[in-house]
């Protein structure tokens, strides 16, 4: 007989709110909220990012979140508080691609320009939010390979990038680490050579 873990208690509703960039953050602290949606509050400076890319990335960050969290059952940030936090994402000219919280455990993205439109960036760097979010593995030198392991892997759940069949999959642009054409295996997850 299989046994069936309990479902996740319900989260406690409330209201997601923008929060204040940590003052002593001196890069990101200069970058005005230009953007809000239902779960992120988007940060950049001047006319770096139009306003279509701005509602495109909008738009697949919470398409992301829906199918993280509602169709995937990923934890929720902030389930059992009322004062919810939005996720803070920072485009700055010179930033690449990271995720995760800063100094105050705010969660956050922290994107360079062409991150903007990288939808499979924006859902890789999401799940790394998610991870620091949910509280398991950090502050170990031994858990970024799983981190980034499970980060592609989250982002393969979503249909735009998921399971094919191996000649079409293998004919596609994987974007995992690997960047091989050795099989679909590892372009589910894998974050290394194998």
């Amino acid at each position: 007989m299989t046994e069936v873990a309990p479902p996740a208690p319900a989260c406690v509703s409330g209201m997601w709110r923008a929060v204040a960039t940590d003052p002593a953050d001196q890069a990101n602290a200069r970058l005005p909220l230009r953007r809000e949606t239902d779960h992120f509050a988007l940060h950049w400076v001047g006319e770096l990012v139009t306003a279509a890319d701005a509602e495109a990335a909008g738009k697949h960050l919470e398409y992301v979140w829906g199918e993280f969290i509602g169709r995937i059952g990923y934890p929720e940030p902030d389930c059992t508080r009322a004062e919810k936090r939005k996720v803070s994402v920072f485009v700055g000219a010179d930033y690449g691609l990271i995720g995760g919280a800063d100094n105050l455990g705010q969660l956050g993205t922290w994107i360079g320009l062409g991150g903007v439109r990288d939808r499979f960036g924006l859902a890789h760097e999401r799940t790394h939010a998610l991870q620091v979010g949910s509280g398991g593995l950090r502050d170990s030198p031994f858990t970024g390979w799983l981190f980034e392991s499970h980060a592609n892997w989250m982002t393969h759940q979503l249909p735009e990038f998921g399971p094919r069949p191996i000649a079409r999959c293998c004919r596609s642009t994987i974007r995992t680490s690997t960047l091989a054409p050795r099989g679909c295996d590892t372009a589910t997850g894998s974050s290394w050579s194998i």
